[in-house]
């Protein structure tokens, strides 16, 4: 398991280090672990709490109230573990469909709300978002409403997270990551989930959409000096065009450069033969990759 500092842990939730420390003093929340110089090191998941408390923070409980929450049985499990509990799940991404099965924006207002009332997220996103994006991706062609079913829930997802960027933009001090779909890629909603889990790690997010010329990027890059780049790619072909525009960016680019979504999977070693870090579909993973590499500190 990968352990970070307090300073690490400040960046990427925007809590100082000193209250981090009354936090723990006072409420045992955080439990980071102890180095012999007695150093704190914590945990992803101590990071992920932390992250809650915020959250819960936000929507107006004190921080003693919030602790209480994270504690109580039916919820800390949930909140500590790195094993999310299947049926908790199953039950919000029912409700998603229910709701989108009658085109109901309260309903799914409500299921969304109180999935982001009990975890970070990071873990919605990967446990619920994505999933039901992926299904409603698969059920285009079953059902005779399916492309009205993806384009509705897409609508609100959009919404959600460009009011979510608006919130978090002040608190965000971390380095920038410019994020893009590949050129003649127009399903952008995967980077946008990208960028929200991205946001919540404290990257400052330049987001450019749907199908953008490569090229367009170095310029911006200039101006802008990402820690990184991390491009989207789903329903495109790995075509030689496509392999020169990525080498061509790689070789202009001297910070990393990361692909995720269904390409990433089925490309990988072509795109590292590039010089290109495939990130696959799940987005916490995809971020924890890429603070692993540290790249704010190239």
């Amino acid at each position: 398991m990968d352990y970070i500092n307090i300073g690490r842990v400040s960046e990427l939730t925007g809590i100082p280090p000193v209250t981090l420390r009354a936090w723990e003093r006072r409420y045992g929340l955080p439990k980071p672990q102890r180095t012999a110089s007695g150093h704190r090191l914590y945990s992803m998941e101590e990071v992920a709490l932390v992250q809650r408390l915020t959250a819960l923070m936000a929507n107006g409980y004190s921080i003693s109230r919030a602790v209480a929450h994270i504690q109580s049985d039916d919820v800390s499990e949930s909140l500590t573990s790195t094993q999310a509990l299947p049926d908790r799940w199953e039950t919000f991404r029912y409700r998603l469909f229910d709701a989108l099965d009658n085109f109901d924006t309260s309903a799914m207002e409500a299921a969304y709300n109180e999935a982001l009332s009990l975890f970070p997220v990071d873990r919605v996103i990967d446990e619920v978002m994505l999933p039901v994006l992926e299904r409603l991706g698969e059920e285009w062609e079953l059902r005779p409403d399916g492309i009205a079913r993806e384009h509705f829930f897409s609508a609100f997802l959009r919404n959600k997270v460009g009011t979510r960027f608006s919130h978090e933009i002040s608190r965000v001090h971390g380095p920038n990551l410019l994020l893009a779909c590949l050129p003649g890629e127009h399903h952008e909603m995967g980077l946008m989930l990208f960028g929200l889990t991205a946001t919540a790690r404290n990257y400052r997010v330049l987001y450019f959409g749907a199908d953008l010329p490569l090229e367009q990027l170095i310029p911006v890059a200039e101006r802008t000096t990402p820690a990184a780049i991390v491009l989207s790619g789903s329903y495109v072909e790995f075509s030689s065009p496509l392999s020169e525009s990525l080498r061509r960016l790689a070789k202009q680019f001297k910070g990393p450069i990361y692909l995720g979504g269904e390409l990433s999977e089925h490309a990988g070693d072509e795109l590292k033969a590039l010089g290109i870090t495939p990130v696959g579909r799940r987005f916490r993973e995809g971020v924890e990759a890429i603070i692993r590499k540290r790249p704010g500190k190239r």
